[in-house]
């Protein structure tokens, strides 16, 4: 008996040249809009080279050959891991550099370190400590020969935060530390996604602080690091605050500024639309990072000052902009630099087992439920004919359904298919071993398979 295909992929080796909606493909069915991914890529590239800094995106986001040699293929300096394994699967793809953006304390993973090292001697692979007994890991668990090659951050972070030392003093403690030993001295690296306030501006109050402190212990431990020492930071959503200043204060030490944003390249309808400055945070209000009434907008998801824009997904202002469902550029944009989404999961509706409901086929095993449930988008009925749904909201989901409130009169039959937005794209592509790439039309042009 033949393998079953991928979840979301037609039988067959290859489906490209196949169309989406040509009746093959079994539903829920995850895509990538190619035109949009290619927009993002390039956006994010050039953002970088204009104001020099270097990336290395997280791979934990998608975790997929294709779309990590198309980051390397667009200027990525480097590609970021979360595990020891993240980064062995991304030496796997052939990733010249490595950035472990994490401690490293487990005899399980320092051993795959070590064979990672081994196997491959042209790897540059950095990792954090925020700890003597990190640190000490690390010397223990890895052989001297390799130690000489591992360039080591010292990570800082927030109180109430995550992973990093608190006391700069500490820190620059650990930092006389390691360049006294065999590894590599090779910066200074936090994560400012983790700071959480009730309003915008007293987030990026902290966000500032921690880049201070950054660029402080940098400034200090300038003759101590080695060759090309680097400050890291940047995730997704607060980028251009690293941009802002750690170029800037570290003008003259050797440092370079390395991004590591993960979500740009597909970005998303929900949390990363909201705090992104790439999408609708450089205009957004008081209330928090998702301005006010949260991410969604007061009144919901496609309520006027949500992240759709005032009129729902295809009015003026929201994420699909003039020129249809696949996200054609339109003249006149704004001039700042803007993301586009480009994953979705198609669902059909199920059921319309009430006036105000309709059961679509789409659950958390599909599609990312942790940052905001997933937005219904578009309508496509039995005659191909898309149009939007600007008053359907997603109030639940389970395992393989999806809630849809809908007005008594909206136009959604048993059978019609729903366009999805998501929320998080990390925890949407972790749910697939495969996904297309689509054009305009929805013809598949490419697909990108997944590693986790």
């Amino acid at each position: 008996m033949a393998a079953e295909p991928p979840k979301g992929l037609p039988p067959g080796t290859d489906p490209r040249g196949a169309n989406l909606f040509d009746g093959t493909f079994p539903l829920p069915t995850a895509v990538l809009d190619g035109a949009a991914l290619t927009h993002n890529l390039a956006t994010m590239a050039r953002y970088c080279a204009d104001h020099q800094v270097l990336l290395a995106p997280h791979g934990k986001t998608t975790m997929s050959p294709q779309l990590v040699r198309r980051q390397l293929e667009h200027g990525a300096w480097a590609v970021t891991a979360a595990t020891a394994w993240q980064a062995g699967v991304l030496a796997s793809f052939g990733v010249p550099r490595i950035l472990l953006a994490n401690e490293v304390v487990d005899a399980g993973s320092l051993a795959l370190l070590d064979r990672l090292l081994a196997d491959r001697p042209d790897l540059e692979l950095y990792c954090y400590a925020d700890s003597a007994e990190s640190l000490d890991a690390l010397l223990a668990g890895l052989a001297p020969s390799h130690l000489a090659r591992l360039r080591v951050l010292v990570e800082i972070g927030v109180a109430g935060g995550r992973t990093g030392l608190r006391d700069d003093g500490d820190a620059l403690a650990l930092a006389r530390r390691i360049a006294a030993g065999p590894a590599l001295l090779a910066g200074v690296a936090a994560f400012e996604g983790i700071v959480d306030e009730p309003d915008i501006a007293a987030t990026l109050a902290r966000v500032d602080a921690l880049l201070h402190r950054i660029a402080a212990l940098c400034q200090a431990i300038a003759g101590l690091a080695g060759p090309d020492p680097i400050a890291t930071a940047g995730g997704s959503a607060y980028f251009d605050r690293v941009v802002g200043l750690l170029p800037g204060a570290l003008a003259g030490t050797g440092f370079r500024t390395v991004l590591r944003s993960g979500c740009y390249v597909t970005h998303d309808a929900g949390s990363y639309e909201a705090l992104s400055p790439f999408g609708a945070r450089a205009s957004s209000g008081a209330g928090g990072p998702f301005g006010a009434g949260g991410p969604f907008g007061a009144g919901g998801p496609s309520a006027a000052g949500g992240f759709l824009g005032a009129g729902g997904p295809s009015g003026a202002g929201g994420f699909l902009g003039a020129g249809g469902p696949f996200g054609a550029e339109g003249s006149g944009g704004p001039a700042a630099p803007r993301l586009r989404e480009a994953l979705h999961v198609w669902a059909p509706v199920l059921s319309r087992p009430e006036p105000g409901l309709a059961i679509a086929g789409l659950g958390r095993r599909d599609a990312s439920a942790d940052a905001g449930l997933p937005v219904p988008q578009l309508r496509r009925d039995h005659a191909g004919r898309t149009t939007p749904l600007p008053s359907t909201v997603v109030t639940a989901v389970n395992d393989q359904h999806a809630y849809l409130q809908v007005l008594p009169s909206t136009a959604l039959a048993v059978g019609d298919l729903v366009r999805f937005g998501i929320s998080h794209p990390c925890t949407t592509f972790d749910k697939w071993h495969a996904i297309p790439v689509v054009d305009a039309d929805g013809t598949v042009v490419d697909v990108a398979h997944t590693r986790f």
